[in-house]
């Protein structure tokens, strides 16, 4: 609700042969339900089979989506300092904006600290509007660029002084929220 979102499709991939396909479906239709009664969205469910984040990447790119959202699973502990190999997956095959929510508690979400990562290609830059709204409900937001180093000491201390000039116009157009 507090990213303007209209309508969304939740996802279930299963692997082929190895999922259950109907079990899923029927706990996405009970994932409907439960979010019609509390916002009235547009929710459709679909469970398809292949490679979680294949499946996942094409469908977004074949519906043109907005946003992946990717909810955070409840693993143990150690897993949850990681991102789980789909989501990772995920990120490194789409230029669509994706966000990634872990809340491994019953209780209300609370968005304290964001990160944004950014290496302000296109997908990054498509995200600003998310970021902007999710900011709103944030206390605290981490502006992140993430790219790869110059060849040569020359060109990185360059490449540094950019990125600095970049980073603190994107913290001034975002202070606002």
């Amino acid at each position: 609700k507090r990213l303007n979102i209209q309508s969304f499709d939740l996802i279930n991939v299963v692997s082929s042969g190895f999922g259950n396909k109907d079990d899923s479906l029927e706990a996405l239709h009970q994932a409907v339900g439960i979010i019609r009664q509390k916002i009235p969205y547009n929710v459709s469910a679909e469970v398809v089979e292949g490679h979680a984040a294949s499946e996942i990447v094409n469908m977004a790119r074949g519906q043109d989506y907005n946003l992946i959202f990717i909810p955070g699973h409840d693993k143990n502990i150690m897993n949850r300092s990681l991102l789980g190999s789909t989501t990772s997956d995920v990120i490194r095959m789409t230029n669509i904006p994706t966000l990634i929510y872990k809340n491994y508690s019953d209780k209300p979400a609370n968005w304290g600290t964001v990160i944004y990562a950014t290496d302000f290609e296109e997908a990054a830059e498509r995200a600003v509007p998310y970021v902007e709204f999710i900011g709103q409900a944030a206390t605290r937001l981490i502006i992140q660029h993430v790219g790869k180093r110059a060849a040569d000491p020359n060109s990185e201390k360059k490449r540094k002084e950019f990125i600095k000039g970049v980073l603190e116009e994107r913290k001034r157009n975002l202070e606002l929220y």
